[in-house]
């Protein structure tokens, strides 16, 4: 997570005023809202004091995106990211997703095999004690 320090608006102008306003807002639960232009400001500020090693994956978490967003953001910030690292990271993200489209897939075909076109299923028990079964 992207750690902020803490910073107390007794004698600042109204320019870093303005961009204390910025920090404090990003740290509240609604930076998962923020649009390209909202997390940028303050991202710059806090990418300046950031002592972390995994700069892309606490971006990403803080602020609730994907990683190619992240990635984008990040060079626009002027963040380097090693292109083997990047390319480790999207060959990842699409083999995640082919496991869970095959785990899907197979899971759609184990229901399917419970099915037959022969249904029945018992409705109870009539007067006489014996099953009262429907039959399709």
């Amino acid at each position: 997570m992207i750690k902020l320090g803490k910073v107390t608006p007794c004698n600042l102008d109204a320019a870093a005023n303005q961009k204390l306003h910025l920090v404090v807002n990003m740290t509240t639960l609604r930076c998962k809202y923020f649009n390209r232009k909202q997390r940028l400001a303050p991202a710059r500020l806090s990418l300046q004091t950031y002592a972390g090693e995994k700069v892309a994956r606490d971006y990403r978490r803080y602020f609730g995106m994907d990683w190619p967003t992240a990635f984008m953001e990040l060079e626009i910030l002027g963040v380097s990211i090693p292109a083997d690292y990047k390319e480790t990271v999207l060959k990842t993200l699409v083999s995640i997703a082919a496991a869970k489209e095959q785990k899907k897939a197979e899971k759609l075909a184990l229901e399917k095999s419970d099915q037959d076109e022969n249904f029945a299923f018992n409705a109870g028990y009539n007067s006489g004690g014996t099953i009262r079964d429907y039959l399709e």
